[in-house]
């Protein structure tokens, strides 16, 4: 093999390990930042279900009022 071959078959090598290790790294961020996104849905979902209860209430309240304003 000429030098000019191996030379650029390791810069290919070189090259191709740092994409390999950056995408690696990507790939373990995605996993971790997915094992972690449950949580924070279940926390948003508990917030939404508070409000969704508290809306509820006082629509209940105000159609009593306008059954009270109804029968006057």
């Amino acid at each position: 093999m000429k030098l000019s071959t191996l030379a650029g078959l390791g810069a290919g090598y070189v090259l191709g390990m740092r994409a390999g290790r950056e995408r690696y790294g990507q790939i373990i961020a995605a996993a971790k930042s997915a094992t972690k996104q449950p949580e924070d849905y279940g926390a948003k979902l508990d917030a939404y279900s508070r409000k969704i209860d508290s809306l509820s209430g006082r629509l209940d309240g105000f159609r009593a009022k306008l059954r009270n304003y109804s029968r006057e």
